[in-house]
């Protein structure tokens, strides 16, 4: 009986996969980084405190706070609070009141901004939450 001799073939060496380049790659650096044309900017909307900014309010009706600052609209409280001391603030707005809500809505009329600050916490997230707000008031308009 005669057997066949199968040959065994070497295994080959795999082939190695070229990189491919990053598109752009092959570009000089100068115009890899270079800024969109004019033309084809969007201006961001700009959104400002300009309607609350112009209702100030007459002198007997400012916020005063218990350091003696004083407040003539909603600008200027959220402009105010990047100075505020903690302590302050807390004697505003704790368990037993919240002067900010008690005055937008008194002095302004403004219920769904007094609503959003019965919920602050700090200086900063009031001044979130105003900013917030007159952005949320600002985009509905357009």
């Amino acid at each position: 009986m005669a057997t066949k001799k199968v040959k065994k073939s070497a295994a080959k060496p795999a082939k190695p996969v070229k990189a491919k380049p990053m598109k752009g790659a092959s570009r000089p650096a100068s115009k890899l980084a270079r800024p969109a044309p004019k033309a084809m900017k969007k201006a961001a909307p700009r959104i400002s405190l300009d309607i609350y900014d112009v209702q100030d309010v007459p002198e007997h009706q400012y916020f005063y706070f218990v350091n003696g600052q004083r407040v003539k609209n909603v600008k200027e409280l959220a402009e105010i609070m990047d100075k505020l001391e903690q302590e302050v603030f807390d004697y505003h707005v704790n368990a037993e009141r919240n002067d900010f809500h008690n005055w937008v809505k008194g002095v302004f009329n403004d219920v769904e901004l007094a609503e959003k600050l019965l919920g602050v916490t700090g200086p900063k997230h009031l001044q979130f939450t105003i900013y917030k707000h007159v952005a949320d008031k600002a985009l509905k308009k357009k």
